[in-house]
């Protein structure tokens, strides 16, 4: 208690009587001591605080601005693979879509040049005979037909049949000389006949074909005209017997 009254009297002697009594309690001088007075901390010392909590809060920032990032980049990952997927389908699509109409066009609008073989053999114990037309078209349009025909006697009772079968080749060999677009071949001895044909329906002349008698004066062996596609000759064949295949 002396203590404090020397204290007050001192604040008295130096600010007057007017001064504020302030009383300063015995709890405080763990606080206010003469010889350890407690002091506020420095301005350097309050910088440091601050900025070392202003750090934090930016390494919190940081972090989480980094998640956000990740979170971000693994949506765009996932958008550009799943981009990438489409990209993928729409183009096997696309794909798809021009061979179908690449096909219509070429078989279809423009046509592709195809070939069908028909055949028609036959043997027995004397003989042995193979036909053989090889149609190339387009668009059910012939562009030539290539024939084989070969017969072969086996014994002397069908080599006499050799000259009937010559009666029935050879006219439309001679009457179709000269014509344009039309080309026989024919070889024969004492036990075989065989006649190679090649007609080029590009070359012949139909305003003349037309006008022939073809049952009296054959030149081939099977009628043409203007007329003829592969579709008819072709039926005609099948309907004689003749096995018709698509060639490779």
């Amino acid at each position: 208690m002396e203590k404090n009254n020397e204290i007050e009297e001192a604040l008295n002697n130096i600010f007057g009587s007017d001064f504020v009594e302030v009383d300063i309690k015995d709890d405080a001088k763990d606080y206010v001591d003469n010889d350890n007075m407690y002091s506020a901390p420095k301005e350097d010392k309050v910088e440091d605080i601050f900025n070392t909590y202003q750090n934090n809060n930016d390494i919190e920032a940081k972090e989480d601005n980094d998640l956000g990032n990740k979170v971000i980049n693994g949506k765009r990952i996932t958008n550009r693979i799943k981009e990438n997927k489409e990209n993928i389908i729409y183009y096997l699509i696309g794909l798809a879509i021009i061979t179908v109409i690449i096909y219509v066009l070429v078989n279809f609008v423009f046509g592709i040049t195809k070939t069908v073989t028909c055949t028609y053999k036959a043997e027995d114990e004397g003989y042995n005979f193979s036909d053989e037309y090889k149609i190339t078209y387009k668009k059910n349009k012939i562009s030539y037909v290539e024939s084989v025909y070969t017969y072969n006697a086996l014994n002397d009772e069908f080599k006499g049949q050799l000259q009937y079968i010559r009666e029935d080749k050879l006219p439309v060999i001679v009457n179709s000389n000269g014509m344009p677009g039309f080309t026989y071949i024919y070889e024969s001895n004492d036990d075989f006949i065989k006649v190679n044909g090649y007609l080029d329906f590009t070359l012949f002349e139909f305003d003349k074909i037309d006008k022939m008698d073809q049952e009296l004066m054959p030149i081939s062996y099977f009628k043409i005209d203007s007329k003829t596609t592969y579709k008819t000759l072709k039926e005609d064949l099948e309907s004689e017997g003749y096995v018709c295949t698509l060639s490779k």
